[in-house]
């Protein structure tokens, strides 16, 4: 074989079938490309396919925000980009299948058709590359200051479940929800929610029962227990503790049935009988009462001084003295923000009457009021709220420290204590004009003074159709002279208006002798002093304190006029003896002279209580 042999050469012949077949299959493989291309233009022109950014693989961060900030399918491609594409595939026609074969043009293959697509928008590219770069450097800006946080808060909180566990080990019982069971956090003595029925079975078990329910505020219910006392005619339940429960859910158990977790609890004890009674034994009404413990039988809500206090509630007990029911009690205050229920007072009241929440002071917040008044006699018990660090404090207004050290106030409070309330009354308002530096506390004795003052001048006003209450009345508000008025009208029957007023002489007593200690020139109080102490310590005894108080033309009047008696008339002065002679003879017609030498001198009379006589400086008895 000829190495240079024409193409037209016989042979030549298998060579040219293997052009032809060559050609020809190049062909179909460019039309098909083209026919692909012709498709990929026209899915372009109808915005079904996005144009490709850059041959390139992108990374995936770049390819997140592409997919995040891609053109809507809807979008219409560049149409300044569109005629220069037509222009490029129509230059890139085939020529006829006649002509020779022309080499492939490089721009030909498939890589470079893909280069010749232009993007869609260069610079909405640039702009959302930008932004994403942006994106993930402030991310890597803020990682570690959000890591910091994360560790600081769990610090934080561990610290304090820490210092809660140590303080209240109960508190941190929630924990143990969410940690494995060898995780758990071991608290001693810690009460599990319960069901109501396990409540009453371990209250029963200890030998008492459970009360009704009483709703707290938001889901808190107390419960009372009871000791069922035998031998007993009525209400034989006693009240020996208290319980508050809220609901909550058990950390091991999934039942749906409700469980109660124990708040707070108090041991409730009742009353001793002394304390019940004193009241009306002070006033000689009934006997002292013994140490006997008198229980408490049930337990009422009460209106609060305002809603921040709190929820008070009252334990009440009764006790028949005589004619009267007497009522005592005990205040208990739940704090639902601390979960902490606590007995703050006890008290007795004589009338039956519960206390309450009543403005008395100039306070902006009312006052506990517990009533102890035992018929004529008026006796408030005044408490003040104070909260300290261990919750509410109840503080009684006390008058037997002087809030002033003035020996005036002194004095004043001294009247008070002794019953004399209108008297001392005026004298703290005398005071109270002339003190510049008046305080809070001298303020409340005043009010507390002057709520007392009301109480026994109302009294006195009352008209009556017993001279002897009326007179009561008055000498309990220090109305000495009112009172005298009232006695001498009554014409008849004195004796039996005065034996009355003995017989009750006991509110009187300490009254009338305060009021001639601190006020010795009223003749008035004087009367009623010498009427009370010739009934108490005799006729003598009260002779003698009259002289030692001095000459008092007003008072022995009127004592006169009330009691003859006791006002001895004055003696009559015997006669003088004239000296004779031993034979009783005259001389001349004369008597003898007297021998004043051997003169027997004459005797004095007793002094009349009525003339002048010198006053003893010291103090009447007491």
């Amino acid at each position: 074989m000829r190495r240079n042999s024409r193409p037209d050469d016989d042979r030549s012949l298998p060579n040219r079938a293997n052009l032809s077949q060559r050609r020809q299959w190049t062909e179909r493989r460019i039309e098909k490309r083209i026919e692909k291309r012709a498709e990929q233009r026209s899915e372009q022109r109808q915005g079904k396919r996005p144009a490709q950014l850059q041959t390139g693989q992108p990374s995936w961060f770049k390819r997140l925000f592409a997919q995040l900030f891609a053109k809507k399918p809807d979008s219409k491609p560049d149409p300044k980009l569109t005629p220069k594409l037509d222009a490029k595939l129509d230059a890139q026609q085939l020529p006829d299948a006649s002509s020779k074969l022309a080499p492939i043009a490089p721009q030909a293959s498939s890589r470079s058709l893909s280069q010749a697509t232009p993007p869609t928008n260069p610079r909405s590219r640039n702009r959302w590359q930008r932004f994403a770069i942006g994106c993930w450097r402030l991310f890597k800006g803020l990682l570690p200051l959000a890591l910091l946080l994360g560790i600081g808060s769990l610090v934080v909180g561990a610290g304090v479940i820490s210092a809660q566990f140590i303080v209240q080990p109960k508190s941190v019982v929630w924990v143990n929800r969410y940690l494995p069971e060898a995780w758990q956090i071991p608290v001693p003595d810690w009460d599990a929610p319960q069901t109501l029925a396990e409540i009453k079975a371990d209250v029963k078990g200890d030998g008492y029962r459970l009360g009704d329910a009483i709703s707290l505020s938001g889901k808190d219910v107390l419960y009372p227990v009871l000791d069922e006392t035998f031998n007993c005619a009525a209400k034989c339940d006693r009240i020996v503790e208290l319980r508050v429960y809220r609901p909550a859910q058990h950390p091991g158990r999934s039942s749906r049935e409700p469980h109660y977790q124990l708040v707070s609890q108090i041991t409730l004890a009742g009353l001793e009988e002394w304390f019940v009674l004193e009241p009306m034994a002070n006033l000689q009404m009934v006997a002292h009462g013994t140490s006997t413990v008198l229980g408490l039988d049930h337990i009422e809500k009460i209106d609060g001084p305002d809603g921040k206090s709190g929820i008070w509630l009252n334990a009440i007990g009764e006790k028949d003295a005589g004619e009267n029911t007497v009522k005592f009690g005990r205040v208990v205050q739940y704090d639902p923000k601390r979960g902490q229920l606590q007995a703050l007072v006890s008290w007795t009241s004589p009338t039956g009457e519960l206390p309450y929440w009543q403005q008395v002071t100039g306070n902006s917040q009312p006052e506990l009021v517990v009533n102890q008044t035992v018929g004529l006699e008026p006796q408030l018990q005044i408490y003040q709220l104070s909260q300290a660090s261990q919750g509410a404090r109840l503080k009684e207004i006390s008058l037997l420290k002087p809030a002033l050290k003035a020996v005036d106030y002194g004095e004043a409070l001294q009247l008070a204590r002794s019953g004399l309330w209108s008297i001392a009354l005026e004298r703290l308002k005398d005071i109270k004009k002339q003190e510049p530096k008046w305080s809070a506390q001298a303020q409340a004795q005043l009010d507390l003074i002057q709520r007392h003052a009301n109480l026994t001048q109302a009294q006195a006003k009352q008209s009556s159709t017993n001279p002897s209450q009326q007179i009561l009345a008055q000498l309990i508000d220090g109305q000495w002279k009112s009172a005298i008025e009232v006695f001498q009208a009554a014409k008849d029957d004195r004796e039996s208006l005065l034996e009355n007023i003995r017989l009750d002489a006991g509110r009187v007593w300490r009254r009338v002798m305060t009021a001639v200690e601190l006020d010795p020139g009223n003749p008035y109080a004087q009367v009623w002093g010498a009427i009370l102490m010739d009934d108490r310590e005799g006729r003598q005894s009260t002779q003698k304190w009259l002289q030692r108080l001095g000459r008092s033309k007003t008072r022995d009047r009127v004592i006169a006029q009330m009691v003859p008696s006791l006002i001895p008339a004055p003696p009559k002065p015997k006669k003088q003896q004239i000296a004779t002679q031993p034979n009783g003879t005259f001389n001349n017609g004369a008597l003898n002279p007297i021998d004043w030498n051997n003169a027997t001198p004459p005797v004095a009379p007793i002094p009349d209580v009525n003339q002048p006589a010198n006053a003893d400086p010291s103090p009447p008895p007491f």
